[in-house]
């Protein structure tokens, strides 16, 4: 088995140290930020859905309770005649 590489610019001959080391720490910065991205991402969508899912739930009781009210203040005044 060959040895492993000890400073980055083995990995890419040719390219000072200091620029493979910054180019390398790019490339981890960028894939955690993907990652922390992607995560918001999902973590926004299912924020969403349940905002959403609350408001639909919302509504329907506001309808049933107008529907409910109705129908009570109509039978109580069709009782007190």
């Amino acid at each position: 088995m060959p040895p492993m590489p000890s400073a980055p610019s083995q990995f890419i001959p040719g390219i000072p140290d200091g620029i493979s080391g910054t180019i390398l720490g790019a490339l981890i910065t960028l894939a955690g930020v993907y990652f922390s991205n992607r995560g918001a991402m999902a973590r926004l969508v299912r924020q969403l859905q349940h905002e959403a899912e609350e408001r639909r739930r919302q509504r329907e009781a506001e309808l049933r309770q107008s529907i409910y009210l109705g129908a009570a203040r109509a039978g109580f005044s069709g009782c007190g005649a």
